[in-house]
């Protein structure tokens, strides 16, 4: 039997929060650009909707992953203004994260740019 949470666990369940972020930013920016009048718009959606392809099949990936290591995460609690909650358990562990929003935003931020241009690394 696994022990307590390890960092692999964490890291899995931090990074389905981030991309369930991601995926969640890019849908609703993509209805708007839907809205807008762009001279060249199909360009633009065709890219959008790729990214968003490629993001819902690591997003698949990971929840696979965290499946097979048992691991859930709810929704997330609006703690306040500055602080966002969410609780997660890994084979009947619990735990929670607890994300300073900007934070949170800079590393959803950090996800997007790799996806658009690509590892800089």
């Amino acid at each position: 039997m696994c022990g307590p949470i390890t960092k692999e666990d964490k890291d899995l369940a931090a990074e389905f929060i981030y991309l369930t972020l991601l995926l969640e930013h890019m849908e609703s920016d993509m209805e708007l650009f839907n809205k807008i009048p762009v001279k060249l718009n199909d360009p633009y959606v065709t890219f959008m909707d790729s990214i968003i392809k490629v993001v819902l099949k690591d997003l698949v990936l990971i929840k696979r992953k965290m499946k097979e290591k048992q691991i859930k995460v709810l929704d997330p609690v609006n703690v306040n203004e500055d602080f966002m909650q969410y609780e997660y358990y890994v084979r009947g562990y619990n735990t929670v994260f607890r994300f300073f929003k900007p934070v949170l935003k800079n590393r959803v931020s950090d996800r997007a740019e790799k996806y658009f241009i690509g590892n800089k690394k």
